[in-house]
């Protein structure tokens, strides 16, 4: 998905690079709203984002009633990323 929020960072001028990097024409928040509601119970997705949007990531994922089988965080050079491994409720 989309990394960081429009303002967050420096917005590639290619709008194609610009949309797969940033939230330009999907949030988070349509993109756990979709999930949910195209997951059957007990189906899976994973999501990537950078480290310093957690909190926000889990609480989302929360509000929409999936759960946080595993976790798992990538230290780069300059920033971490996050791997969360979702699944929808049975």
């Amino acid at each position: 998905p989309p990394y960081r929020k429009v303002g967050a960072g420096r917005l590639n001028p290619e709008k194609k690079r610009a949309a797969a990097r940033h939230e330009v024409s999907l949030s988070l928040k349509e993109i756990l709203e979709w999930s949910r509601e195209l997951l059957i119970p007990g189906g899976k997705i994973n999501f990537v984002f950078p480290s310093d949007r957690y909190d926000e990531v889990t609480d989302w994922i929360e509000l929409y009633g999936l759960n946080i089988i595993e976790m798992e965080e990538i230290i780069r050079k300059k920033n971490s990323i996050r791997l969360f491994h979702v699944s929808a409720g049975s």
